[in-house]
């Protein structure tokens, strides 16, 4: 999530995690957790799953074998 690393500039908190459509930072202040059968997997779920939301999230967890998804707001 975007709450725990992030820099703050001018008083802004720009997360962790860029847009690649845009190539800024996200400015979103929820959490994706991922429960996968491997890291790298979950890395990349939560990642794409954090900057495309819920929709995503239920086709991830219909899609991928053992894949259980959190998003949460902090």
């Amino acid at each position: 999530g975007n709450y725990e690393r992030f820099v703050t500039i001018n008083n802004v908190k720009y997360g962790h995690i860029v847009n690649s459509r845009t190539g800024l930072p996200t400015l979103d202040k929820h959490s994706v957790t991922v429960l996968a059968p491997s890291a790298m997997l979950a890395d990349w779920l939560s990642t794409a799953i954090f900057l495309e939301g819920e929709k995503l999230s239920l086709l991830a967890e219909k899609s991928f074998e053992g894949v259980t998804v959190l998003i949460t707001q902090p």
